[in-house]
């Protein structure tokens, strides 16, 4: 392995075999470390582990149904989250997830199956190396004075307008992770965790930013779906534009997706409606209104 981009606190119960995972890791420029690099009880644990943690760029726990989550993992999560590390979540189960962890970012996939566990690492790495910096409300990029959202989104780019959904989003407590490269890189332009969504929508939120097209194409609808299938997703959002505050409801394969333009989308994520009003859609629609 050239030289790491990233170090990894691998997390795991005692028989799972994390060696698939780490050889990924390593082919991602990531060194991934375990509690295994950290001497026993009683002689430093906690503190060489709180130590070993803090090293780390991010941590990567692993929760399988057929060997239940030991307290050391639970203890190492805990660790983690209270020294504010970023934290990737591999499970064979969404069912096996204690709840307060719905909401980071996770995959589900058998470790003998990479592809899904590679999908979602690679633009969470990305996410890494592209801080954002969040100034709580939209702005001119050209001013820097204060515009209303419709002012802002009509002078910006795809790639800027992304950065601005990701970051209204974290500024509502959402994990997000980002690829605007999505022509380069073939994956979705944002990925989001948000507490609450997990029980109705799912997890994660799969975010497509389009400025063309006045209603969702079939392309655009069609590659989404790809992207949720993939990720094991439920709900899609297809920022397009589309008149006013209209809220268009789609179906792909094992999920719905929503289509609204880049303004009200903006709108529903500072007021704080978004997944109330995604969830009202949905259910409007699964009945037959309108």
């Amino acid at each position: 392995m050239s030289d790491p981009l990233f170090r990894c606190y691998l997390v795991a119960s005692s028989g799972i075999d994390t060696r698939p995972i780490i050889r990924l890791m390593r082919d991602l420029q990531v060194d991934a470390g375990t509690a295994f690099d950290v001497d026993p009880p009683g002689i430093g644990v906690p503190t060489d582990l709180r130590s070993e943690i803090r090293k780390a760029d991010f941590v990567c726990a692993i929760f399988s149904g057929s060997r239940p989550p030991s307290s050391n993992v639970a203890l190492e999560v805990g660790v983690a989250i209270g020294l504010g590390k970023k934290l990737f979540i591999i499970t064979d189960s969404r069912e096996d997830l204690p709840w307060a962890l719905s909401y980071f970012p996770q995959v589900v996939s058998d470790l003998r199956n990479l592809e899904p566990v590679s999908f979602h690492l690679g633009p969470f790495l990305a996410s890494l190396k592209r801080p954002r910096k969040s100034s709580g409300r939209l702005r001119d990029i050209f001013s820097g004075k204060p515009k209303t959202i419709t002012e802002s989104v009509e002078r910006i780019s795809e790639s800027q307008l992304t950065n601005q959904i990701a970051a209204a989003l974290s500024n509502i407590g959402a994990e997000v992770v980002s690829e605007p490269q999505i022509g380069a890189a073939g994956r979705p332009d944002l990925l989001v965790w948000l507490s609450g969504a997990s029980s109705s929508l799912g997890s994660p939120l799969v975010i497509e930013i389009k400025q063309t097209g006045a209603n969702a194409p079939f392309e655009s609808l069609a590659q989404i779906g790809r992207y949720m299938r993939a990720l094991n997703a439920r709900t899609g959002i297809l920022a397009i534009n589309q008149p006013g505050d209209l809220i268009q409801v789609s179906v792909v394969e094992g999920g719905f997706v929503f289509s609204l333009s880049p303004e009200h989308l903006l709108n529903l994520i500072s007021s704080d409606k978004l997944l109330s009003q995604l969830i009202e859609r949905r259910n409007a629609f699964a009945h037959g209104g309108n």
